[in-house]
């Protein structure tokens, strides 16, 4: 037994400190298991808007001062949004036979007043004003094409009868995804603002594959649907987003049935930042200049082409570039995939070869939609590798957190604190006399108390009158 901090300070790398035994000793006591413990290495709490371009962190930086935004949910929205803009018109090709692109699911974790949605808002607003933009123009080409039509055959101007090509949708059933598609072959974005109404509707019209279609686009696999009304649907290179917000009582929700055994969740990236507060209103403007300057990186972004043969134009990577990928692969995130605790964690951990390649995408896309170049280069070095890395690693920390409260934390862990200081205070057994007593010198009212006794799930009657706790 260590007897001293001096040394505890002493003590080799790898061996059990005091506060991990307390804790393990105190979980084990209360008849719970002690939560699985990270294994990443570097540890992130939060996102590394360092690898962004500068005058990116100057925007996120200006947001979080003058509007409350933090860091963290506008730097995420960011990548995404860069990754949404280029959409199918790019591709990296990491070996022969192994090409990618950078499709995210991405959830933003917070309560309601954590400006969530300010920082998602903030991520997508050139998307959403490229969006209102072709609507406009939209408009115009049908009322044209609908007066052509009004006239007789021989006096009509041959115009195409036009579509709505759009970056973002909210309706995420296959069909209406499919439409939407076909109208805009780079690819689209499911935006909602409340990503639990996503997950809750799926089969609400059917009792088809709509979670199986999901799973199948994160991996590029050709769309397909059929339907008895109009003729069948097939999108060779699909390119599907999806971003939204959800709070942290609602996880489980998304959770629910087979959604973590069956690789769903492992698909989604989750950004949830530690102690967020209501943001303070405050005499700071944002910064007009970054804001103009993110609009024209993304708008660069929007404006690339396929290739003359309209596919996705390839990125390759540098020699040294690949080998470093390849050692963050073997040496870093496979040993967290082979010594998980369990399935489920190592299933986590294992798309994040993927999701790292994604990274690398979105930042040299990024960078270079921030720079003065006008041809992007296609060639990926070893700085984009390093700094996507250091975003997987901010990612892998996000996704441990939401594994340890989807399976791991007990309903004591999710009380707000004055229940949680209430139910500390409480003895293993009590009667509900000595509890309303505890009750109200901690400022419960009795009826809450009572309310609390009976509902929460936390209690079991011994005797009538007498009660024990479960955790």
């Amino acid at each position: 037994m260590v007897q001293d901090n001096d040394n505890y300070k002493n003590m080799p790398k790898g061996r059990i400190t005091i506060k991990e035994l307390t804790g393990d000793i105190a979980n084990l006591t209360a008849g719970k298991p002690p939560k699985a413990t990270q294994k990443a290495q570097n540890k992130r709490n939060s996102f590394p808007i360092e690898v962004l371009p500068l005058k990116a962190q100057e925007y996120i930086k200006g947001a979080k001062t003058a509007l409350g935004i933090p860091k963290d949910f506008f730097g995420a929205s960011m990548l995404f949004a860069a990754a949404a803009a280029a959409g199918n018109t790019i591709a990296l090709e990491v070996k022969k036979g192994e090409v990618q692109k950078a499709v995210f699911y991405m959830v933003l974790v917070g309560l309601p007043n954590s400006n969530k949605s300010g920082g998602l808002k903030a991520g997508i607003k050139p998307l959403s004003k490229q969006d209102a933009y072709n609507y406009q123009l939209y408009k115009e080409q049908k009322s044209a094409y609908e007066t052509e039509q009004a006239k007789p055959k021989k006096e009509r101007e041959e115009l195409d009868n036009p579509s709505f090509d759009r970056v973002i949708i909210q309706d995420a059933t296959p069909e209406a995804v499919a439409s939407a598609l076909q109208d805009s072959p780079r690819g689209i974005t499911i935006y909602r603002d409340e990503l639990a109404g996503f997950v809750k509707d799926f089969n609400r019209y059917n009792q088809g594959g709509e979670q199986e279609f999901w799973l199948s686009n994160w991996s590029g696999i050709t769309l397909s649907i059929d339907r008895k009304t109009s003729e069948p649907i097939r999108i060779k290179n699909p390119f599907m987003g999806i971003i939204g917000t959800i709070q942290p009582g609602v996880i489980e929700e998304m959770a629910k049935g087979a959604r973590t055994i069956n690789g769903f969740m492992d698909r989604f990236l989750f950004v949830w930042p530690e102690g967020l507060k209501k943001p303070q209103w405050t005499e700071d403007e944002i910064s007009l200049d970054s804001m103009g300057a993110y609009e024209e990186a993304i708008n660069k972004l929007l404006a690339l082409k396929f290739d003359s043969e309209n596919n996705a134009n390839k990125l390759t990577l540098t020699t040294e570039a690949r080998n470093n990928l390849f050692q963050f692969f073997n040496d870093d995130n496979k040993p967290l995939c082979d010594n998980s605790e369990n399935e489920l964690l190592g299933g986590i951990y294992g798309k994040f070869d993927f999701h790292t390649i994604r990274f690398t995408i979105a930042l040299h896309l990024l960078h270079w939609a921030y720079s003065k170049e006008t041809e992007l280069p296609l060639q990926v070095g070893t700085q984009t590798v390093a700094q996507a890395i250091k975003v997987a690693d901010f990612f892998r920390t996000q996704a441990f957190k939401i594994y340890n409260a989807i399976h791991q934390e007990s309903p004591v862990d999710k009380l707000p604190k004055d229940k949680l200081k209430l139910y500390e205070a409480l003895p293993e057994e009590f009667k509900k006399a000595e509890g309303l007593e505890i009750a109200e010198r901690n400022g419960i009212h009795p009826k809450t108390f009572s309310r609390f006794l009976v509902d929460s799930g936390l209690f079991e009657k011994v005797t009538h009158g007498k009660y024990s706790k479960k955790y």
